[in-house]
Parts: structure tokens; sequence; C-alpha cells
């Protein structure tokens, strides 16, 4: 079985420990390479990857651009966003890169990240984002 090569992005985040252990002891005993990326020099998770590149902030101009590049270049097959801040940036994007996005569409990560623009909307209009939800009402 081929390795499959994996850029995590956000290796500074929380998770990437759980992450990348979930990453190299996946289900199948694929061999992963996990290459982890940080606009953090010095990220809690640079070590526990086999490579790591200091990239731009997800809100930075050029981003998306250095992005594409470097899974173009490292010839990557997957891409795991960790960050929450780049979730909607990489969901609008998405289809330009090379390689697949672990991230939802754009519309139910907006509303996911933002409570305040579902607060008082109908929920029955949006049953494609969230199947088997419902409103609750609180009764005094």
């Amino acid at each position: 079985m081929d390795k499959l090569k994996i850029l995590v992005t956000g290796a500074g985040a929380p998770g990437i420990a759980g992450t990348i252990y979930s990453l190299q002891n996946n289900f199948d005993n694929r061999p992963v390479e996990i290459i982890g990326t940080d606009c953090n020099p010095d990220a809690v998770g640079k070590d526990l990857c086999d490579s790591f590149y200091h990239i731009l902030k997800s809100d930075t101009e050029f981003y998306l651009c250095f992005l594409k590049a470097l899974c173009n270049l490292l010839k990557i097959d997957l891409i795991i966003p960790q960050n929450t801040g780049e979730l909607l940036i990489l969901s609008i994007d998405k289809i330009e890169f090379s390689c697949p996005i672990m991230v939802s569409n754009y519309l139910p990560i907006k509303y996911a990240n933002d409570k305040s623009i579902i607060n008082g909307m109908n929920f029955k209009n949006f049953s494609s984002f969230y199947p088997g939800g419902c409103v609750t009402k609180i009764i005094d």
C-alpha cells in the first residue's frame, strides 16, 4: 500500500498530538507521512510530524497561494485543517487545490462558527445542514 502524504495545518493546535497519533495508528495500518504546518515556527506539534513548515497566518493575503504551492511541491494527498480560523477560507477555495481537504462546505461552517447568524431562523429551511434537528421551546 502506498504511503499517504497528509498535510496537517495548525501544528500548534491543542489536539495535534491526538490527530497525529490517530493518523499514524490508522485502522488499516496504511503508512502515512505527516507534514505539519503552523504560523508559529515553534509550534508544539512540530516535532511530532515527519516534517514541518512554517507558513503564513490564514488571514494573510498570500496564505492560500502559499498553501497550494506547498501541496503541489510536496505532492500532498490530503489536507486536514486543525485551525478554526482557516476553515471558512479553505471551504471556499477547496476545489482549487490539487488534493482533497477535509473540510465541510462554506455555509455549515459559517453557521457553526457564528451562532448569531442562525438566532431566530427557522431550522426547517436548513434540514440539509442539520439533519434530524429540531427547535425546542422553553415553557415557564
